[in-house]
């Protein structure tokens, strides 16, 4: 065995905990830069050296070696904080354009739906109390004309919220296609780096920071390829396979927000923001445009019906109270052009005669009529309004309780991958007390060859 053995194993040992120290380096650099996943230096003997001595063979250790540098990472606990991630953005995303919807069909200082019913039945019954009087008149019509505007204003606004989703998905598909796009190029650059046997940690913590963009956003799924790729699904549909994205796309087609992939076919995503987008603008924001539109149907056609056969006081009989388009009743409902012209049009007598206000009460009755899924006017309303509260209140609680979850599983998974400085500071400290060991070791067989070649056979001179 070589004499220089000794000197061989101390510098191993400084080139292990050379590099070692820079992996720690590493990491404090890179404590607080977002998805960086805490590295480590594996350590390994190599194999141990067989001789022979005294008739025996012999094994000897060999000092140390690297044998990589290896990220700290469970691909369990990536998939669980991805998918308690890509559930609470898309509840997030319905909480907050719900919170809009109450915040429209909120009552500030008496002015909603439901107070426009009630001045418009109190306005019903002064005029049954005063039909000839021009003011009272006037004050009717305009409390008709505030109701009807309300409506079509709640409409208007729900109707805005959905074209503002349709182009929120549209700008969340081009971020998507923008991440696929990266995450190819990354797939090339450590699929190239596997093939030169060099490590691509850095790499693959840029990758798996936009895998979790991309969960939260379409709630996106990955699968590792033996080359060290991933290929990327949304819905069952590929967005990355190898180093080619195949990018999304989205459109309204018959009012219906839809999310396509490359081939042009539907995909129906069922976490992330984009999922969120698609229930409120599909479900969700409709059934309210529905509510305002039935209702805003079934009191416009009993108003007229009872308006028809009343009687105004410039004569005028068989005229509609309101007017609306069939196909948008609440946001197209408007007072009807005789009405707007002259009060003096308001049907406020049942008969024609002077001083008659039975038409009026008449018209303040369909108001208060269990025609409104089986209450008045005001009550429907109440309801409502009590009905978006407890689903407000709902979707609340259940963002709540996914972020507890989604915080719980990312502090699980930055117990591993995350770096602790105190931790580190210790490793530092033991990689540095390893390197001057080793320099020692080196010193001591420096002094021994020096002593073994200078100055032995020189006994006695």
């Amino acid at each position: 065995m070589s004499g220089f053995f000794a000197l061989e194993l101390g510098i191993r040992g400084l080139r292990a905990q050379l590099i070692a120290s820079q992996v720690i380096g590493h990491n404090i650099a890179n404590s607080r830069t977002p998805g960086y996943s805490r590295q480590v230096a594996d350590l390994r003997p190599p194999p141990d050296l067989r001789f022979t001595a005294l008739g025996r063979t012999l094994t000897m250790g060999t000092g140390v070696t690297v044998t990589g540098i290896r990220r700290q990472r469970e691909e369990f606990l990536d998939r669980l904080s991805r998918w308690h991630g890509t559930d609470l953005r898309r509840l997030e995303t319905v909480q907050h354009s719900l919170d809009l919807v109450e915040m429209s069909f909120a009552e500030p200082a008496g002015f909603g739906p439901r107070q426009a019913v009630l001045r418009l039945w109190d306005g019903f019954h002064e005029l049954a109390a005063n039909p000839e009087s021009g003011p009272v008149r006037s004050a009717v019509r305009e409390e008709a004309r505030a109701l009807a505007a309300n409506l079509s204003g709640l409409a208007t606004r729900l109707e805005g919220q959905r074209t503002e989703h349709a182009r929120t998905a549209a700008d969340v598909v081009a971020e998507i296609n923008q991440m696929a796009e990266q995450i190819a190029g990354l797939n090339r650059q450590i699929r190239m780096a596997t093939l030169q046997q060099t490590e691509a940690n850095d790499l693959e913590d840029r990758r798996d920071l936009l895998l979790d963009s991309l969960a939260g956003l379409v709630g996106a799924v990955s699968r590792r390829e033996l080359d060290d790729s991933v290929t990327v699904s949304v819905a069952g549909s590929d967005i990355v396979q190898g180093d080619v994205a195949l990018p999304l796309s989205s459109d309204v087609a018959g009012g219906v927000l839809r999310v396509l992939d490359s081939l042009g076919s539907p995909l129906s995503p069922t976490g992330g923001e984009m999922a969120g987008l698609i229930d409120l603008h599909n479900v969700r924001i409709p059934e309210y445009i529905n509510l305002l539109d039935g209702f805003a149907r079934q009191m416009a056609d009993a108003l007229n019906a009872v308006h028809r056969t009343g009687h105004g006081l410039d004569g005028s009989t068989g005229l509609d109270l309101y007017r609306y388009d069939p196909a948008a009743p609440a946001r197209t409902l408007t007072l009807a052009p005789e009405v707007t012209a002259s009060p003096l049009a308001l049907a406020a007598s049942a008969g024609g005669e002077p001083g008659d206000g039975e038409g009026a009460l008449a018209l303040a009755r369909v108001l208060t009529d269990p025609t409104f899924g089986g209450q008045g006017a005001a009550e429907f309303w109440a309801s409502a309004i009590g009905a978006l509260g407890l689903e407000v209140e709902s979707v609340t609680r259940e963002v709540d309780n996914t972020r507890i979850l989604a915080r719980q599983a990312e502090n699980r998974r930055a117990e591993v991958m995350g770096v602790n400085l105190d931790e580190e500071t210790v490793h530092l400290l033991r990689s540095q007390h390893a390197y001057a060991a080793a320099a020692r070791l080196i010193s001591t067989a420096d002094e021994m060859l020096d002593t073994l070649i200078n100055r032995t056979g020189r006994v006695g001179r």
